[in-house]
């Protein structure tokens, strides 16, 4: 596996870790009891992976302050977008 896809997986893990830490903390009867602490902190874990990976990937220059902030940008204007069409 390259390094690629392997960052594109974390990227992944860390959306679906922070959808699902979401819905442990709204619904914590779902889970048993003694796990609830466990599966969180795992949850966390894989967030903070990615989080350190873009910060990591910036640093190597993989990524460059450009991109990022064009890409910022983008996402802020479609927002405007579409709540100005709603």
């Amino acid at each position: 596996m390259d390094r690629e896809q392997m960052v594109r997986d974390a990227r992944l893990c860390a959306q679906a870790a922070s959808h699902n830490l979401r819905l442990l903390r709204k619904y914590p009867d779902k889970i048993l009891p003694g796990e609830k602490v466990h599966v969180e902190g795992q949850l966390l874990q894989l967030i903070a992976f990615e989080k350190w990976e873009r910060k990591n990937a910036r640093r190597a220059g993989r990524t460059s302050l450009k991109q990022k902030l064009l890409k910022l940008i983008a996402s802020i204007l479609s927002r405007k977008e579409a709540d100005a069409k709603c």
